[in-house]
């Protein structure tokens, strides 16, 4: 049943990409019930549902752990995805592994649900936890935003090495000169709108959820072997409103060559923007 195998039994031919996702996530809950066996009998000691303890018992804890394997499956399928999300743009091996986790988790979360027991704070991590599988499974939905990523380059002096700020509206020169050897500041922030020039690159996330905080992680990078300090930094802001500006600082290499300094950003882990700038490291001579 796995979607990508090319021998399929005749029974499950006709069957649909939703109903094999299902028996994947239903498959990974009974494969935790089996891997908590062989861990209580790799310690010497029986599990309090084994076979030794009655057949009743293995049972009821593997109807719990397919059961909330699906749970957690449709959950993250009605809060975290889009409707119009296609099944088949899952990983199977991410859904496998959310049945499995889902599984290994069934003895702490279904006692404090059976109880009424489970308060605010335990469903803040559960929650978390659902986040913390979709983005692993890449399939979180993105909160929306409409701006900009910018980018400054400041000198020791603290001046900038741009012709102009982006807020005047001017483009840099083509190629940026350093100056070997010496420290510079790199500023990365984000702005609403959508006017475009060459320190700054357009970042547009429809579809997904309307937030009141937007978060980013904006990384640092170079063609050269350029040590940013830090080599990234998380930026979370009012989607309406300008967001702090954030350093990266490094130091221009020895040698006279061409490199490339650019920002990456992301969110929850998918990229949402690339923004790079042309310079060379030229002495005064």
């Amino acid at each position: 049943i796995w979607p990508t195998s090319t021998q399929v039994p005749s029974w499950a031919r006709d069957m649909s990409d939703e109903v094999r996702y299902l028996i994947i996530a239903a498959t990974g809950g009974a494969l935790s019930v089996a891997l908590k066996a062989t861990l209580a009998m790799g310690r010497g000691a029986d599990p309090p549902w084994s076979l030794t303890r009655g057949p009743i018992g293995l049972l009821v804890h593997l109807i719990l752990a397919l059961q909330f394997a699906l749970i957690v499956y449709f959950a993250i399928r009605s809060f975290v995805l889009l409707p119009t999300t296609p099944v088949s743009g899952l990983s199977p091996f991410g859904v496998l592994a959310v049945g499995l986790l889902a599984g290994l988790a069934v003895e702490e979360v279904v006692p404090n649900l059976m109880m009424s027991r489970l308060s605010g704070s335990a469903m803040t991590g559960i929650e978390s936890r659902i986040d913390l599988i979709a983005n692993a499974v890449g399939a979180a939905t993105l909160d929306n935003y409409q701006g900009r990523l910018c980018m400054d380059l400041l000198d020791d002096d603290g001046k900038t090495v741009f012709d102009s700020l982006v807020a005047s509206g001017s483009t840099v020169a083509s190629e940026l000169s350093l100056k070997p050897n010496r420290r510079y500041r790199l500023l990365a922030w984000f702005e609403p709108g959508a006017r475009e020039s060459q320190t700054s690159e357009v970042v547009s996330i429809t579809g997904g959820n309307d937030v009141s905080q937007v978060t980013f992680v904006v990384a640092a990078d170079s063609s050269a072997a350029l040590q940013f300090t830090p080599n990234r930094r998380t930026f979370a802001f009012d989607p309406l409103k300008p967001s702090e500006r954030m350093e990266f600082a490094f130091v221009a290499p020895l040698l006279e060559l061409p490199i490339t300094l650019w920002l990456r950003a992301t969110q929850k882990g998918r990229l949402t923007a690339v923004l790079s700038v042309a310079a060379v490291a030229r002495s005064a001579s």
